[in-house]
């Protein structure tokens, strides 16, 4: 490739590991609403759901890392931020510093995984019959 394009396009973002305080998590929150940034709509059963996976040590960093762009902002994470002042539990995340505030549109987009990709991913056979056996139960 051309070396003037691949400096062009290159983006200029790093991305490590940090221990998210509930501190930091006030200040990251704190910095977006400033901003007059608009997350998506709170989810309290989600938050809910991440506070459970912290207080019982389930927590596992992912790729899904928590963004903030250039300006300092919070674009991705608005939920883990919510658990951890929520929990007053420190955790550590992957986060990727900045990004360009426009790359938020394209961020969730993808397909979710389903119980059933689950299920193939651990090895099950019939997994979607598997699945749809386990809803009927659970209900």
């Amino acid at each position: 490739m051309n070396d003037s394009l691949d400096k062009e396009l290159k983006p200029s973002h790093s991305i490590a590991t940090e221990l998210v305080t509930p501190e930091l998590a006030k200040s990251l929150l704190n910095i977006a609403e400033n901003a007059g940034f608009m997350n998506r709509n709170c989810s309290e059963r989600r938050v809910d759901y991440l506070c459970h996976v912290i207080e019982t040590g389930q927590w596992t960093d992912s790729n899904d890392c928590i963004c903030i762009d250039m300006e300092g902002v919070l674009i991705n994470g608005y939920h883990r931020m919510k658990a951890i002042i929520k929990t007053e539990s420190p955790v550590w995340m992957s986060i990727k510093r900045g990004m360009e505030r426009e790359t938020v549109l394209s961020m969730d987009t993808g397909k979710r995984r389903s119980s059933a990709d689950v299920l193939v991913m651990e090895g099950i056979s019939n997994a979607g019959l598997v699945a749809r056996a386990l809803k009927l139960l659970h209900m």
